[in-house]
């Protein structure tokens, strides 16, 4: 029978390893568990749908969810120590994910090719340096990066037709926009405290004319 296991708060839980021998668990909430320092011993676990590990300040990779086929939901919000999320790759059957408040975060990579995917929450990811593993993500539909000071453009976003909320606010280098104009699903996007001009933001309002775009406007340099 299909079981959901809480661990969260478990302050002193430092190994999932155990939880091999419970192949039966479809969710898994281990949030806030300050001594957890990697995910081994969930490869086993081919039934997981939901994982949430928000708030574990010892994560550092994911390694240990490789081989899991089925996981649709996964949180790592405010992982403050994770480097990188490669051990995502291959895990096609993702839907949603929250990297927000993973300070350390590089990059996506790990994300390539995840057609499944249709929301991703990463605002205030500070030393994420590209989008580079947004490539061939296809169906998403809603894309959270506030916050995040070295995105400059939005180029990597223009294969995403099925995007319809966009948030941009408060990324400081963003500048260009030149991508967004061909995303004629997009229903918000909010670009507000970005250096963009008032004038690529005339034009993207004219093509997208159905598009609620917030934004401050600064002129054009």
């Amino acid at each position: 029978m299909p079981v959901e296991l809480d661990l969260a708060g478990s302050i002193r839980l430092s190994s999932l390893s155990p939880l091999t021998r419970a192949p039966n668990i479809v969710g898994l909430y281990v949030f806030s568990c300050p001594r957890l320092a990697d995910v081994e011993g969930l490869q086993t676990m081919t039934g997981l749908e939901v994982i949430m590990l928000d708030d574990c300040q010892s994560l550092t990779h994911l390694d240990g969810l490789r081989g899991i086929t089925s996981l649709k939901m996964l949180w790592l919000a405010s992982c403050q120590n994770l480097l990188n999320i490669d051990g995502l790759t291959g895990i096609v059957s993702l839907e949603h994910l929250w990297l927000s408040g993973c300070t350390k975060l590089r990059s996506l990579n790990g994300l390539r090719g995840m057609s499944q995917l249709e929301g991703l929450y990463a605002n205030d990811c500070g030393s994420m340096r590209n989008l580079k593993g947004l490539t061939e993500i296809s169906n998403l539909q809603e894309l959270w990066l506030k916050k995040n000071p070295h995105i400059s453009n939005t180029t990597i976003l223009q294969h995403m037709t099925q995007l319809e909320q966009l948030h941009l606010a408060s990324c400081q280098q963003l500048s260009e926009i030149k991508a967004l104009h061909r995303l004629r699903k997009l229903r918000n996007i909010n670009v507000i405290d970005c250096p963009i001009s008032s004038e690529q933001l005339a034009q993207l309002r004219q093509d997208l004319p159905h598009t609620r775009i917030t934004a401050s406007t600064q002129s054009a340099k």
